[in-house]
């Protein structure tokens, strides 16, 4: 790491707008009834919580405990997104008609953590849910290291990039994570 040039400030933060973690999930259970017709109920039943359900063939509910008619076997994968003003979290699962099972997606510790906010103007705040040692390297669009760092971060952190990033010019930029061999690069717009 170049001395000055690229020193960045990671500081501990809690409570961010978008970057929260929920007090609730978006795990779900489902029932094979017949002829593929299937009831889905959600772990989290609030009704003061809003509920998406994407359930891979094109059709969609906003009910918390909707059922669908499949008319073409085979594996959908399906989606819930519980949501309120403050924070929202995702759920996915593949779901087979063919045998009536259902398998978790298994979701990398990289894609769950949020960056934000996107855009930004002064600080990136990145959210992890998973302990671990992760690379960080922000990029322009050329490919040219802005700046490289490896930070040790808790599940549940939030930690903010300060420095330097306020006085990069406007334009997008790419953040590669890495993690245990893992990585995922995200686009991020930098305002004014």
């Amino acid at each position: 790491m170049k001395k000055l040039l690229f020193a960045f400030v990671f500081s501990a933060m809690s409570g961010i707008g978008s970057a929260q973690f929920c007090d609730f999930n978006a795990a779900f259970t489902v029932k094979f009834v017949e002829n593929n017709y299937v009831q889905f109920l959600p772990d989290t039943l609030d009704p003061y919580l809003d509920y998406y359900w994407d359930f891979g063939n094109g059709n969609v509910s906003y009910n918390i405990h909707p059922g669908n008619q499949y008319f073409f076997p085979g594996i959908h994968t399906v989606c819930l997104t519980v949501s309120n003003v403050s924070c929202s979290t995702t759920d996915c699962a593949n779901m087979d008609l063919n045998t009536a099972t259902i398998k978790p997606i298994k979701t990398s510790a990289l894609e769950l953590v949020e960056a934000g906010p996107n855009p930004f103007n002064r600080e990136i705040n990145l959210t992890f849910a998973s302990s671990g040692t992760y690379g960080l390297t922000l990029m322009d669009l050329s490919g040219r290291t802005l700046f490289k760092r490896t930070l040790l971060a808790d599940a549940g952190q939030t930690l903010a990039i300060k420095d330097k990033v306020e006085s990069l010019p406007q334009g997008i930029y790419l953040l590669e994570m890495n993690l245990k061999g893992e990585k995922e690069v995200r686009r991020l717009v930098k305002v004014k």
